[in-house]
Parts: structure tokens; C-alpha cells; sequence
């Protein structure tokens, strides 16, 4: 955000991945924080079709690019894509309709969903132009 914006659903999101991160591990608040930040800034999206031909995604596996807008399928996926799988979409939904406090309740050990946040965190990477030194500290 640029200096000074003002932004309460950022300043909101913020505070209630902070306070989670106190709580307990990080992976749920920081897929959560890069899902929502992505949203919230326009960024995010549309999982559920291709963005070369249109083809309905919905309960298959994406393909996602660091380096291009939207998700393909496995036939239109682009040099370099890496995949989300079907299981991650759905999440992403969850955490786009779920409190925190609420997803928060489940177990979220570090392999559940890294794809997904992996995918968060290359969005993020990508608009901001640059790589998000946290986390790489995460992945070790």
C-alpha cells in the first residue's frame, strides 16, 4: 500500500493474520493473508476457467504461471506453470467465504494446501515486482 493509504479491510485483514500468527503456526494466516491480500487488491483470479480457451476447471487441477495472468488447463499451461490442485481450488473458496477464526479451528500442518500457498504467495510476488523475503524464510 502506499504510504499513508487508507485502507480498512487491509488494515482489518492485517490485524486478524497478526493476531492468528501469535496463536498458532503460520501456514493458515499466511495462505490467508496472501488469498485475501490478492483479492482485496484486485489480483486474484478467476479459478474455475481457462484463461486461453474457456474450458470449466471446476473440480480439476489449474495451472498458474509466475509470470502471466489467470490459470490454464494442463493442455494450455505455460512454460514454467506449476500446478494447484482441485483440492486447493476448493480451499480457496473456503477461505474467501470462512473467518479465519473459524478456518483457525482445523489442523493446518505445513503440508496442507502449499500449493495453495505457494500460488498466494507468487501472486503476491508477481504485482509487487518483487520477491517477498518472508517467505522464503518460510520454506526452510
Amino acid at each position: 500500500m502506499p504510504d499513508l493509504a487508507a485502507d480498512d479491510n487491509i488494515f482489518r485483514l492485517a490485524l486478524t493474520v497478526l493476531t492468528a500468527m501469535n496463536e498458532r503456526a503460520p501456514w493458515l494466516p499466511v495462505t490467508y493473508f496472501c488469498l485475501w491480500m490478492c483479492r482485496l487488491m484486485g489480483w486474484m483470479p478467476e479459478l474455475g476457467h481457462c484463461a486461453a480457451c474457456g474450458l470449466d476447471l471446476r473440480g480439476d487441477a489449474v495451472y498458474w504461471s509466475p509470470t502471466a495472468d489467470g490459470v490454464t488447463c494442463k493442455d494450455d499451461r505455460r512454460p514454467g506453470s506449476r500446478a494447484l490442485s482441485a483440492a486447493s481450488v476448493v480451499e480457496s473458496y473456503r477461505i474467501a467465504r470462512t473467518p479465519l477464526a473459524e478456518l483457525a479451528e482445523e489442523d493446518w500442518p505445513a503440508a496442507r494446501s502449499a500449493d495453495l500457498r505457494a500460488f498466494g504467495v507468487g501472486m503476491l510476488e508477481r504485482h509487487l515486482e518483487r520477491r517477498l523475503r518472508s517467505a522464503v524464510a518460510l520454506q526452510h
